[in-house]
């Protein structure tokens, strides 16, 4: 963190080369810790019989079906209430698959609510605002909501032509009315090597055609895109270019979405933000090698940010008054690599 309270440059120094191992020992401790019984991992998250019929075992890193629906992947009851508010205001398609959320210790989308739970209930957005000052003293606004999952027009007609969304998004609102946002994506233990929703191999050629240039002119990003076309830098990429999108609409008009009109008001400021352990190096690796390619072709930075958990926990606990939650938050996420 810098001596301002703006977040460094992340380096791959903090990598963990462990992470994978680490992150899921970590969560069957804290398990254990808290008395918890193993539960059974994806795809259905029950007990079942693999293709032998032999009885699969439970997992280590994930919870039983009953203690996920106490709420016991969440650190505090806020956090638990805002992901079941979230499950029942989700946007049409988005993707919030419940028995993971509830029972998944190790994924990133419970983690979402752990971080960002107690900021986002509507009585506690002030705190949220005093966070995202801390962070990025850029934004001036006051924090007016905060979405989980959000893409305001997903699918192949949508902005940049895909599915994916926001993890988490920040809306901010300035006193004369101007709005701004930041958006985030959340990472825990993920590789970065799936490949981004809606990026399907199989998709016919013009849609695949049309969904580049609509990031490609979204990001501004020209010439060779292959340095950009890997699973983990990919979704840097169409994360970075849906956030400018949604600052430039006639990216939008020029390329057809919502039938040749913006689909949104225009923000006058936005920034997409990746979110991630220092441990997890894939994370940090895939951030900066497309931010190495943007610094290349002399691209705008400003719209592009990483912070680590470390330094977000830390921003939380300097800006905010009484956030207990923030030591139950390090001894879950980060205890084996501080």
């Amino acid at each position: 963190m810098g001596p301002s309270g703006a977040v460094d440059e992340p380096t791959l120094k903090d990598a963990d080369p462990r992470w994978a191992s680490t992150s899921r020992n970590l969560q069957s401790t804290w398990r254990e810790a808290h008395g918890l019984a193993p539960g059974y991992g994806a795809p259905t998250y029950a007990p079942r019989v693999d293709q032998h019929g032999n009885e699969v075992d439970p997992i280590g890193s994930c919870l039983t079906q009953a203690d996920g629906e106490r709420g016991r992947n969440f650190l505090t009851t806020t956090m638990f209430n805002e992901a079941q508010r979230a499950v029942a205001a989700k946007e049409p398609g988005a993707v919030i698959r419940e028995a993971r959320l509830y029972q998944d210790l190790l994924s990133s989308q419970p983690l979402c609510f752990n971080l960002f739970g107690e900021l986002s209930a509507p009585d506690r957005l002030d705190k949220a605002t005093a966070v995202v000052w801390h962070l990025w003293p850029d934004f001036t606004g006051t924090v007016t909501e905060i979405r989980y999952e959000h893409n305001p027009h997903r699918g192949p007609h949508g902005l940049i032509g895909t599915k994916s969304a926001f993890d988490v998004f920040i809306d901010l609102q300035d006193s004369d009315g101007a709005r701004s946002f930041i958006a985030i994506e959340v990472k825990y233990h993920e590789n970065m090597h799936e490949e981004p929703l809606g990026l399907d191999a199989h998709d016919p050629e013009d849609q695949r055609a049309r969904r580049e240039a609509l990031a490609e002119a979204a990001s501004r990003v020209h010439g060779d895109l292959e340095d950009l076309r890997t699973s983990g830098v990919a979704q840097v990429w169409l994360d970075h270019a849906l956030a400018l999108s949604m600052i430039d609409p006639d990216v939008q008009a020029a390329h057809g979405v919502c039938h040749g009109q913006p689909c949104l008001p225009p923000y006058a400021q936005g920034m997409f933000v990746m979110l991630a352990p220092r441990g997890n190096g894939k994370v940090t690796a895939a951030y900066l090698a497309y931010r190495t390619y943007l610094e290349r072709q002399g691209a705008d930075l400003s719209t592009l940010g990483y912070v680590s958990v470390e330094d977000y926990l830390a921003a939380c606990r300097a800006s905010v008054p009484d956030c207990t939650w923030v030591e139950a938050e390090e001894g879950r996420y980060l205890a084996a690599v501080n």
